[in-house]
């Protein structure tokens, strides 16, 4: 276990252009509406009143939280509780409405889309596949087909559009029975590169793939999971594999880092995870970190 002196870290501002791009883009490609629009009685006509609402609330540079979006919506008289204003924002999140704002404390905000990025290039149907199928190959290639289709949420058959556009630059490769995507690149010996660490939940590195089975030292390390897919955990990760899982605790103004390997590590493993606890709790105080 390992302990860090909890510290405030500086807060940056990042406006992400290309990810906001591809949101734009997105709509385009998907051309729907929220998912089980019917089980909350949400027709289109609905949903576009709710986006014109949150629009107009939100219009002037004005961030903000969920419950007064909600406000908003019920004072127009849209129904927007529980788990029916989750599917308003998500779906006006989605039309490229809204996207993330500021924080108010401790409570998440939205903004206008339009108002917080700056504009972009209409794209039409396909060569918003290609720029899509570009950006995600160019990124997190080796990757198959299937990988950006599931990713993305578009259909194979839109992924497979997008891929058979892809430039000379890329290349495609048959590994295992399956037919990989990437642009190559000369490696080395790159001391830069960063193959061992402790991976947040939600990280693209397992997120960014259907089949995830490359991060695994052996197969049987599914069991540990107990069926639960590994990508949505906190993982170990040491020469770019999975070697168990961690989690965190906060108490007190001290982090708490507690890891649990797959199997008993070897030497050298053990000095990498160390290192990257370390690292971990320096991140949180960067004066320094108490190991105990």
């Amino acid at each position: 276990m390992y302990y860090a002196e909890a510290g405030k870290a500086s807060k940056t501002e990042l406006h992400f252009e290309i990810v906001y791009d591809v949101v734009r883009h997105e709509r385009v490609l998907l051309g729907r509406s929220i998912p089980r629009l019917s089980e909350f009685t949400l027709d289109k006509k609905i949903a576009k009143r709710s986006n014109d609402t949150i629009g107009n609330a939100l219009t002037g540079g004005k961030q903000l939280t969920r419950e007064q979006l909600r406000i908003a919506l019920e004072q127009k008289k849209i129904k927007a509780d529980g788990i029916r204003l989750a599917y308003l924002i998500m779906n006006a999140e989605l039309d490229g409405i809204i996207c993330s704002g500021p924080r108010l404390g401790k409570q998440f905000t939205y903004a206008l889309l339009e108002e917080r990025v700056s504009s972009v290039r209409a794209l039409d149907r396909e060569d918003a596949l290609f720029a899509f199928a570009q950006r995600y190959f160019a990124s997190r290639g080796p990757a198959t087909v299937k990988d950006f289709s599931a990713w993305s949420g578009l259909s194979m058959a839109d992924a497979k559009a997008g891929v058979a556009n892809l430039p000379n630059r890329f290349v495609k490769e048959k590994m295992n029975e399956q037919e990989y995507y990437f642009i190559p690149k000369h490696i080395g010996n790159n001391n830069k590169i960063q193959d061992s660490f402790l991976m947040p939940d939600y990280d693209e590195y397992g997120m960014g793939y259907r089949d995830r089975g490359a991060l695994l030292v052996s197969k049987t390390d599914l069991l540990q999971f107990r069926g639960e897919n590994p990508a949505y955990n906190r993982m170990i990760i040491i020469n770019g594999k999975i070697e168990g899982t961690w989690k965190r605790t906060i108490k007190n103004n001290t982090v708490n880092v507690e890891t649990v390997p797959f199997r008993p590590l070897s030497k050298t493993k053990r000095q990498l995870l160390d290192k990257c606890i370390k690292a971990y709790c320096s991140f949180i105080v960067p004066a320094g970190s108490h190991v105990p």
